[in-house]
């Protein structure tokens, strides 16, 4: 599988109804910079600046996060929201816990990994620290909210992959941010 396909790219977007579109690119790749530098591309459309084959070519490959209240973009497309990545998340530590209790039990000379509790962003609290064009401030306080969870993630996969037994179990690379079901975190 393809490094795009298996860690996409979240694009964040407020489609607007005086027609403005703002929309925000944030990396999941492990092999992408950390929290803020996760936020990798940025772009405030006017109304009428945007036409659907651009829209397309920023949106190809990327889970879609749309902003509460924003015009429904590309419908055909991969969505997600904070709820359900945050529901990920937790259900994959758990997971992770639980497999590592359960070794623990079978040999106790195991070290447990030391998982900090996934919390989730709060992108109001995020907004009032922004800094820029007003229009963008809502989709910019999702998108930092997102690369927030996508650090608490590649914490999380960091800890599970320290330990050989969880990487026997997991996998030895990190797994895709879960941005879908919390049942396809495997």
């Amino acid at each position: 599988m393809s490094e795009i396909l298996r860690h996409p790219v979240i694009a964040v977007v407020d489609k607007r109804e005086s027609g403005e579109v703002v929309l925000w690119h944030v990396q999941t790749s492990p092999e992408g910079p950390a929290a803020a530098g996760a936020l990798s591309g940025a772009w405030i459309f006017g109304e009428g600046e945007l036409d659907p084959g651009q829209l397309a070519d920023l949106l190809h490959d990327a889970v879609i996060l749309e902003v509460a209240g924003s015009g429904p973009v590309a419908p055909a497309q991969s969505h997600t929201d904070l709820a359900t990545i945050m529901a990920g998340m937790r259900a994959a530590a758990d997971e992770v816990k639980e497999a590592a209790k359960a070794a623990k039990a079978r040999n106790k000379t195991l070290q447990l990994p030391r998982l900090e509790a996934v919390s989730l962003p709060d992108p109001e609290e995020l907004r009032a620290s922004y800094h820029g064009e007003e229009v963008a401030a809502e989709t910019w306080a999702h998108a930092t909210a997102v690369a927030e969870l996508v650090e608490q993630w590649h914490t999380l996969e960091a800890q599970r992959r320290a330990r050989k037994y969880l990487q026997e179990l997991f996998g030895t690379e990190v797994r895709p941010l879960p941005w879908d079901k919390p049942e396809a975190v495997a």
